[in-house]
């Protein structure tokens, strides 16, 4: 694949990470300094709500699109043009007085902000099926998952950092600016003329013709049709397990170390420290991907990441700052790791026509599945402590990975995705 498409997809998925940089790492700090109540900021979370929902649109945007503009390109300089439209009205709400009226329309904007990202999403992830071929995908999800990094932490600590030096306004300004000169690359982009990738789950016929007309009805079809196929429901349950434990442990990984006295700073180092260094792990991975495949990636990794998340259970108030950073730094690694493997499998799964729907179908599966484990850890954690805590994210991590053995028997999109790498094995 040639060099300019590998920027391309980097940049889309970097721009994706602005919302969630903006709603994790700068929203909560910045009402807080200007004295919204803690009940305004507990909402913030339900913001991310299309990011969750967006399966539901997914098959409108494979289906509609104006077809001289590209059947992906279309949505994403579309939404491209509504998120620099949402930045800039942004810049209208009056911070130094958020009364009901200036909190309700900057959430409002935040989530359309989201909801335009969330759809840029399905588009450009359909886009990357199309263009990436099967032994490249490892790569690609490393460009996704490193793209996407970075525009967190820059979305996060480019806003905080503005918002200090030089105000809301003229931050906001900036940022709709950066995105607007990013639809230059998208202009120029020619659909068209990339070569469709076809998926291997495209061999396989729908068991049923979809209804003539476009309702609830013709969603429901597209979901339905795409988890009937052969083998997929051992897939479904071994993706949606496969992060289950970091899920159970990841969120309470800031409250345990500020409970062992990490300072805020510091933390905010930390995060910055790790975060790189899982950009880097990411195309680590992509390349390890390239030579061992699906099978080995998903299991090794697994592996390192249900370690690293058991290193935490040493962690406490006697720690010392290197270790608590070795720690981290390794999580961070093994998590990126494993991400790029899981999403790398899950576009073998992607029929042709309905890559954006089908992968944004399992993502949004994948993240619901690891809400519940973020629900319950706080309470496990109250109850038991961090050390049982993050022990039995270890243990549920490695326990979850028994099913990857025979994941490559049973389904038969997971065996043709493995089947170059391991042309001998008797489970290619």
């Amino acid at each position: 694949m040639k060099l300019r498409y590998w920027c391309l997809l980097g940049l889309l998925y970097f721009l994706q990470g602005f919302p969630a940089g903006l709603l994790v790492h700068a929203l909560p700090p910045i009402l807080r300094s200007q004295g919204a109540p803690l009940e305004a900021i507990g909402f913030i979370k339900l913001l991310a709500l299309p990011w969750v929902l967006k399966f539901l649109w997914a098959p409108y945007v494979e289906r509609y699109y104006v077809t001289s503009a590209g059947k992906h390109r279309f949505w994403i300089l579309l939404m491209q043009i509504l998120t620099v439209f949402a930045l800039t009205l942004m810049v209208f709400v009056d911070l130094s007085s958020l009364g009901v009226w200036n909190i309700s329309l900057l959430f409002l904007l935040v989530f359309l902000l989201n909801t335009f990202c969330a759809t840029q999403d399905i588009a450009t992830d359909g886009l990357a099926v199309k263009m990436l071929p099967a032994p490249l995908r490892g790569l690609g999800n490393s460009v996704q998952v490193s793209g996407y990094k970075v525009g967190l932490l820059f979305g996060g600590a480019a806003i905080l950092f503005g918002m200090d030096q030089i105000g809301w306004a003229p931050t906001l300004w900036l940022m709709a600016v950066l995105v607007a000169v990013c639809l230059l690359p998208v202009f120029l982009f020619k659909e068209i003329s990339v070569s469709a990738n076809v998926p291997v789950a495209a061999a396989i016929p729908e068991p049923n013709p979809a209804p003539k007309s476009h309702g609830l009805q013709w969603i429901l079809h597209q979901l339905i049709s795409f988890t009937r196929r052969p083998g997929m429901t051992y897939w479904l349950v071994v993706m949606c397990l496969y992060k289950v434990g970091d899920s159970l442990g990841s969120a309470m990984i800031k409250p345990l170390l500020v409970d062992s006295g990490v300072s805020l700073t510091q933390l905010a180092e930390l995060t910055v420290i790790a975060n790189l260094c899982g950009v880097v792990a990411a195309f680590v991975s992509g390349a390890i991907y390239l030579r061992l495949g699906p099978k080995f990636c998903l299991l090794a990794f697994g592996l390192m990441q249900g370690l690293s998340l058991g290193a935490y259970a040493l962690i406490d108030g006697q720690s010392g700052w290197m270790f608590i950073m070795t720690v981290s730094i390794t999580e961070q690694v093994a998590d990126a790791m494993a991400t790029v493997a899981l999403f790398a499998l899950m576009m073998a799964h992607c029929r042709a026509g309905s890559e954006g729907a089908d992968y944004t179908l399992q993502a949004c599966l994948q993240v619901m599945i690891a809400g519940v484990g973020s629900l319950v850890s706080g309470t496990i954690a109250r109850l038991l402590g961090f050390e049982f805590l993050f022990l039995l994210a270890m243990g549920v991590t490695w326990v979850c990975l028994i099913p990857l053995y025979r994941l490559f028997v049973k389904d038969q999109f997971a065996k043709l995705a493995d089947k170059p790498f391991h042309p001998t094995s008797e489970t290619a």
